[in-house]
């Protein structure tokens, strides 16, 4: 059995989209595959997307490295998948790299989160499947495209998230469905961004409950800073599945039961104890019960919401999938789809509520 952290497949990219990047679309935007492909440094296929950084790191028997970390980007117009590659290696050979191994990657990378020419990317680094359980063998980077193809992208490390951060039990690394990135609103803050990630943590010594751990490009350090509702908190079994922007404020969203809101680029006072957030319920689950073969404990089959590009809505989608009306049926007998919009966007966070918007249903022919 494989001790590998990581797909065999993983290692090789498939062709660049050669074609596609002659292709005349206004590369607005891409769907993007979350996690990486991983290459060694000789065989980094470079494009006008691809940036690099350096970052120093204690790699054991290595002691403290220099390591090269680059990425590159292999757009394609939608429907189709876009990918990216990554290559981290010693920028001096230490030891061969561990027997030949050329890569420094317990995994894959992975993309957490996105916002208009930013991606933010986790990578856990070492040499073996043993460096999961080691908080300062993962690292953040933020990759921040070119305005044009004939610009130049950017990619930062960020500073290491020290463990007193994180949750106090089990935890190394934030998971993709609590971390998001957003942008400053006004122009003068150039390309100056946030990244903040919430979490719920019963067993640290200075706080019990919710926080928030952000970082900010302007200061270029993390904060941890407990959060507070100043209303009735979320159920006590919310747990994020996704994270959503809205200009300045974020929302993690369970989809089952509804989303924390806090506006992360909001000016506190540096004595306010806690960060405010704000719950919202989700539209009731309408998928009715039945002996269907589906994964209904799984949400994102069921219900999503999100930002629709150009228009500023906010669209949340439910689909019931029906069952044939006789006793212990498993034969599905149509579905219906209903669309909600989030409405008072602009009049602040305790303001906000759905508006049913359409419902389309499809039954089978008689």
């Amino acid at each position: 059995m494989s001790l590998k952290g990581y797909h065999e497949a993983s290692l090789h990219p498939p062709a660049a989209y050669d074609a596609a990047a002659a292709t005349v679309w206004d590369w607005g935007e891409a769907l993007l595959d979350k996690s990486a492909y991983m290459v060694h440094k000789k065989d980094h296929q470079k494009n006008h997307t691809s940036a690099r950084c350096t970052f120093k790191r204690n790699l054991d028997d290595d002691g403290v490295v220099e390591v090269e970390m680059q990425v590159s980007l292999f757009l394609a117009p939608p429907p189709r998948v876009s990918y990216s590659c990554c290559s981290a290696n010693l920028t001096e050979d230490h030891h061969g790299e561990q027997q030949g191994t050329p890569r420094l990657f317990v995994r894959e990378p992975w993309v957490i989160a996105t916002e208009g020419k930013l991606a933010l990317l986790a990578l856990c680094h070492g040499y073996n499947p043993a460096y999961y359980g080691e908080s300062n063998n993962y690292d953040y980077f933020l990759y921040e495209a070119a305005a044009s193809p004939a610009g130049t992208p950017k990619l930062t490390c960020l500073p290491q998230i020290q463990p007193e951060m994180l949750p106090a039990m089990g935890t190394h690394c934030f998971s993709t469905s609590s971390i998001g990135v957003v942008r400053y609103r006004s122009p003068k803050d150039d390309d100056a961004y946030r990244i903040a990630a919430f979490a719920d943590d019963y067993f640290h010594p200075s706080h019990s409950g919710y926080y928030l751990c952000t970082y900010d490009s302007k200061d270029h350090a993390w904060i941890r800073k407990p959060a507070s509702f100043p209303q009735p908190p979320p159920h006590d079994d919310f747990v994020p599945d996704k994270v959503i922007t809205i200009g300045g404020i974020m929302g993690w969203v369970d989809l089952w039961s509804g989303m924390v809101l806090c506006d992360v680029l909001a000016t506190t006072a540096d004595d306010t104890l806690c960060t405010p957030l704000h719950y919202l319920a989700l539209p009731d689950p309408r998928q009715p019960e039945n002996r269907l073969p589906l994964a209904t404990d799984i949400a994102y089959f069921f219900r999503d919401i999100a930002l629709a590009n150009d228009s500023g809505i906010i669209r949340f989608v439910d689909l019931q999938v029906r069952a044939e009306p006789y006793p212990r049926s498993q034969t599905p007998s149509g579905w219906t789809v209903v669309t909600w919009t989030l409405e008072g966007l602009n009049d602040g966070l305790d303001t906000l509520f759905f508006r049913q918007e359409h419902e389309f249903s499809r039954y089978p022919r008689e």
